[in-house]
């Protein structure tokens, strides 16, 4: 077949399949991505906590001992929580973030140990009505969406290298709150 004829044909099944082709496409590579972030949580018994297709929301066993705090509305139910995001199509990142404690006084004091902690954060999250910290962020170049396997070893990468002195240290600082 001639590129004219292919092109042609592609042409015509696209305008009869539209919907599902779209879906399929639009479809494959996040749940190629879904699928890698949850073999990746069952390997190292980390918990689901949500996903908004581009993030997965997760936490590890430190992050799980601290439960029963007061959290208004958000994708986890602990105060510190870990994401894996796909931004746009070339960058796969980790963030860790303080959500929405409604105790101010807990809220701040988890936040200042953070910064104790060497981590670096907008000065308004202190502030009254701050709900959201982002106290760590890292991205890196990735492009291969159409296979879990490799997503599963770059998750690896960015959870046990890129990441891992930001989350030895929030450890750290959940172990020392769970002992007060």
């Amino acid at each position: 077949m001639d590129d004219d004829k292919a092109v042609s044909l592609a042409k015509s099944v696209y305008a009869e399949y539209r919907d599902v082709i779209d879906f399929i496409t639009s479809n494959v590579e996040s749940n190629q991505f879904n699928m890698a972030c949850k073999a990746f949580f069952a390997k190292h018994g980390f918990t689901y906590e949500a996903s908004t297709g581009r993030s997965i929301f997760f936490v590890n066993s430190d992050m799980r001992e601290i439960e029963n705090w007061p959290m208004q509305k958000w994708l986890s139910t602990h105060p510190v929580c870990m994401w894996f995001r796909k931004n746009g199509d070339s960058k796969l990142g980790i963030v860790i973030e303080v959500g929405p404690i409604i105790d101010t006084n807990k809220r701040n004091a988890l936040l200042k140990s953070f910064q104790e902690e060497g981590f670096k954060f907008q000065k308004n999250a202190f502030e009254l009505g701050t709900k959201y910290t982002r106290v760590y962020s890292e991205y890196k170049e990735f492009e291969d969406w159409d296979e879990a396997e490799l997503i599963t070893q770059f998750l690896e990468k960015l959870y046990f290298e890129i990441a891992k002195g930001a989350i030895e240290k929030t450890s750290k600082i959940l172990k020392s709150i769970k002992t007060q």
